[in-house]
């Protein structure tokens, strides 16, 4: 099959390439099933090529995919059907082309023939349970929607706060500790005689503009993930959760220290869909993938944190909390 593969850098949401040596039938048949192979849902089959949907379980991460076939010319075209801080299309349309280039020396003409014939086997009932964003402009992280309410939530109160503190005072920067203390950092002294409560208001402080403005696009990234998976209820108490382990595991290792900042709750938040990722849950091709992307993130957080060591001890408390509560609830998830 002499189809050439886009450029990856300058690859677009379209591309329209020539078949090359296979029939058109038997193209369609060799999309359909490496889309099959990298989990996609399709559906809306037709006469020219087919629908699907990239992640249906996780709205951050769906695309919608158009493939048809028009004489000797293919037509790959990707959609964004979600709201995102960086959209990465085009290397959905290399995925599958480079999918099809790999899968095309295992099968006949006629047996990718026969696949398209039973191209209705091939669909689902229901294609996606990631639901579509149709505001996707910069405020769509901030407004709540259908499966994304409490993480715009969590989001809006810490930003709120960190505007409060500063309009009173406090440095833009870097806060000192005595005024994180003042406004419910999770100290020992204070924490364990009689305000345990400072293990969650820790977690809506920032000690400046820099590290809020990287737990808040951390949270955004990974709401718009396990929020839809897991329901706003669970994502809540997944998410308290998180800050209170993190809380602890501080206190355990030096419970002189003032703490705070979001990325306590939200390592735990990474452990549940490191947990989640490595199952059997999620089709192979998209587990691997999400998996794989998970893993970075959670890298690059460590990387950017930039903290006292005892912020990492909480920090690395929480993501083995989290891990462990994803693999003791991944059975219960909206999927």
């Amino acid at each position: 099959m002499a189809t050439t593969l886009p450029n990856r850098s300058n690859s677009t949401s379209q591309e329209v390439y020539p078949l090359g040596d296979i029939s058109p039938e038997a193209y369609r048949g060799l999309a359909l099933h490496a889309a099959k192979e990298l989990g996609w849902a399709i559906f809306d089959i037709d006469a020219t090529g087919f629908k699907a949907y990239t992640n249906p379980y996780v709205a951050a991460d769906n695309r919608l995919i158009h493939f048809s076939v028009n004489d000797d010319m293919a037509s790959v075209r990707c959609e964004n059907i979600s709201a995102q801080l960086f959209d990465y299309g085009g290397g959905r349309i290399f995925q599958f082309i480079e999918k099809m280039q790999a899968m095309r020396p295992d099968f006949t003409e006629e047996e990718l023939k026969s696949i398209y014939e039973r191209r209705e086997m091939l669909k689902v009932d229901t294609p996606t349970i990631a639901p579509e964003v149709t505001n996707r402009g910069f405020a769509s992280f901030f407004l709540p929607r259908e499966g994304y309410i409490i993480t715009p939530l969590l989001v809006n109160i810490s930003l709120l706060i960190f505007i409060i503190m500063r309009l009173s005072g406090v440095p833009f920067f870097a806060a000192g500790e005595e005024a994180l203390i003042r406004w419910g950092a999770n100290f020992g002294p204070d924490t364990l005689n009689g305000q345990p409560w400072r293990l969650i208001t820790a977690s809506f402080l920032s000690t400046g503009v820099l590290p809020l403005l990287v737990s808040m696009f951390a949270l955004v990234y990974i709401g718009q993930i396990l929020e839809p998976l897991l329901g706003s209820l669970r994502f809540t108490l997944a998410y308290l959760l998180g800050a209170i382990a993190a809380g602890l595991t501080s206190l355990w290792w030096n419970d002189a220290a003032a703490t705070s900042g979001a990325f306590g709750a939200i390592f735990g938040l990474c452990g549940i869909c490191l947990a989640v990722f490595s199952t059997e849950l999620l089709p192979r091709g998209l587990r691997k993938s999400m998996f794989r992307n998970m893993c970075i993130f959670t890298l690059l957080c460590l990387f950017f944190l930039k903290q006292p060591s005892d912020y990492y001890v909480a920090v690395f408390g929480s993501l083995t909390y989290g891990v462990v509560f994803g693999y003791s609830t991944y059975r219960f998830l909206y999927i």
